[in-house]
């Protein structure tokens, strides 16, 4: 999703290379074949690029949790081979991480937190960031939940309330989503100014999955009657990977990249009106 979206809003301003897994890609001298596996990354040649922006990740906690070798290999083997390559070349590496790196106990997480990873996925997005920080011109950006032209698990609310249907919502879980066309213009005035190092962006604020229901029925002028607060682990989340808080300190991509992310009752709202 990210990936697809930063081709489509960078080309109009600079050359723009992608990869693909499809055997077909090699009709496009633009889209170069890369099945992300041992072998493909070791020998992948990469192009004269002034960055290589690192958007492939196995990004669920069920799905690292079911294949933590895959997880590994995406999240944090492939990622350091490449920004390896990228530092031999000359060339500036941008690796997209999460919040997942830190333990999500408490709001606006700082930048320099020590590592403390929820769940296999955090764990590898951590490792990922260290090895690709061991290599010279690299950067990090951490993210917050990112939301495309929908949420389906907002969809599925809405859906259900206008049906007069009770909707479960984690009351323990909280999110700090930020909307993919933000996400996009940071990553462009990233690689625009040339920036290095770690920098993280998510909402202003935390809300819980209850207290988002709780606005759909609102925006839909629905009871929040409706709305039942449960706890996430009794829904059959594993405990370390329950986030409780999703914010993080947002200082140095406001002053360096003179970004401004929106709040969360904004973003959230900005959702249910599509």
């Amino acid at each position: 999703m990210i990936g697809a979206a930063i081709r489509l809003h960078l080309s109009d301003s600079w050359n723009v290379y992608t990869t693909s897994r499809r055997e077909s890609s090699g009709q496009d001298p633009q889209i170069l074949e890369l099945d992300i596996s041992p072998n493909a990354v070791e020998g992948f040649r990469i192009p004269e690029v002034d960055w290589v922006i690192y958007c492939a990740s196995v990004s669920g906690f069920a799905q690292c949790r079911q294949d933590p070798a895959k997880s590994e290999f995406i999240n944090a083997i492939a990622p350091t081979l490449l920004a390896a390559e990228a530092e031999k070349r000359g060339i500036r590496f941008l690796y997209l991480s999460s919040n997942s790196v830190f333990d999500c106990e408490s709001r606006e997480m700082e930048i320099g937190r020590e590592y403390s990873p929820r769940g296999i996925y955090g764990r590898h997005k951590a490792d990922g960031e260290i090895g690709v920080l061991g290599c010279k011109d690299s950067a990090v950006l951490r993210l917050a939940k990112v939301i495309g032209q929908s949420w389906p698990l907002i969809d599925n609310w809405a859906n259900d309330l206008r049906g007069g249907h009770g909707v479960d919502a984690f009351d323990d879980y909280r999110s700090s989503p930020l909307l993919l066309a933000d996400v996009v213009r940071i990553i462009e005035i990233l690689i625009e100014k040339n920036k290095i190092g770690i920098f993280q962006i998510s909402s202003v604020g935390d809300m819980s999955y209850y207290e988002m229901a709780s606005r759909v029925a609102k925006t839909l002028s629905i009871s929040p009657h409706l709305i039942n607060g449960v706890s996430a682990v009794s829904k059959g989340v594993p405990p370390g990977e329950v986030m409780h808080f999703a914010s993080m300190n947002i200082a140095r991509a406001e002053s360096e990249l003179g970004f401004r992310t929106r709040r969360v009752e904004a973003v959230i709202d900005d959702i249910c009106r599509r």
